[in-house]
This record gives structure tokens, sequence and C-alpha cells, in this order.
């Protein structure tokens, strides 16, 4: 009886550094108890954007992602401006629909219309971290890397 438990102590202690090892996100969970998609789904809200690294001020603008069940998600960018001594908004609502790619590290924005009709453009963000209430994604433009970290809203 000794030998059983101790070979499922080695078994179990085993498990638990091999699975370290295989994060699925450079800064993810090692196991969650949500699904990726249950963890996406969400009403985010952008805090911090980096280009190259580098920290960027965007604090004229805020950017919210809505990412739904049913596959679609509509980004809703304010800005706000100074002209002539007074303060101007202006949003910009755009239309996407989402997927992962087949190993779920990718999250796929597909540009659509309001009844959520594909357009043949689309960017891919490699995920970073994804939690229930955090979520890091990057993109590559060219020479350009970007970061975007996403609290809910």
């Amino acid at each position: 009886m000794k030998a059983i438990k101790t070979l499922l102590a080695v078994i179990l202690v085993s498990g638990i550094l091999i699975s370290t090892g295989c994060k699925k996100y450079e800064e993810g969970p090692v196991v969650s108890l949500r699904s990726k998609k249950e963890r996406v789904i969400n009403d985010w809200l952008l805090k911090e954007e980096y280009k190259n690294g580098a920290k960027q001020d965007n604090s004229n603008t805020t950017i919210e992602l809505e990412i739904k069940d049913d596959g679609s998600v509509i980004k809703t960018t304010t800005f706000s401006y100074t002209v002539f001594g007074e303060t101007q908004t202006t949003t910009i609502t755009n239309y996407y629909n989402w997927e992962f790619n087949s190993d779920k590290t990718k999250l796929i924005l597909t540009v659509s219309n309001e009844d959520g009709e594909n357009y043949s453009y689309g960017e891919s963000y490699t995920i970073v971290k994804l939690y229930e209430n955090e979520m890091w994604l990057k993109y590559i433009d060219g020479d350009d890397e970007y970061e975007y970290h996403y609290e809910p809203k």
C-alpha cells in the first residue's frame, strides 16, 4: 500500500512539473477551469499599449472590445481632443468576426459589417496572456510589434 501511495505521489509531481513547461501562452495560466473561449468572451477595455516595447500614451483614447459568444466583435474607439479651447469627442465603431487559429494561440479578427458579413481583410493577434480578467495580444505590422493589454470593462 505504501508503494502505491509513493508511486501516485511521483506521478502527480511529474505531471505538475511537465505541465508547467507546456503553457499555451507566454504569460498565461498553466491550468484553467474555464475554456479559452469562455475567457476571451468579455467586454474588454484597453489599459496599456506598447509599440516595439515602448509604452504609448493613450490618455486621450479609449478602446473597447466587446467579444461575443456568437463570434462577433464590436470595437469602439473614442478620441478626445481640444479645438479652439473646446473639448471634442469622436467615436468610431468597427465590426469584426472572431475565431481562434487551430491551436488557439492566435485570435483572428475578420472585418465585417453590422450584419456579420465578412470582408476579406482580417488581423491575426498572438495571444500572450489570457485570464478571465486579463488579455494581452501581440500584433506584428511590418517591422513594428504592438502589444495590447486589456482588462474587463
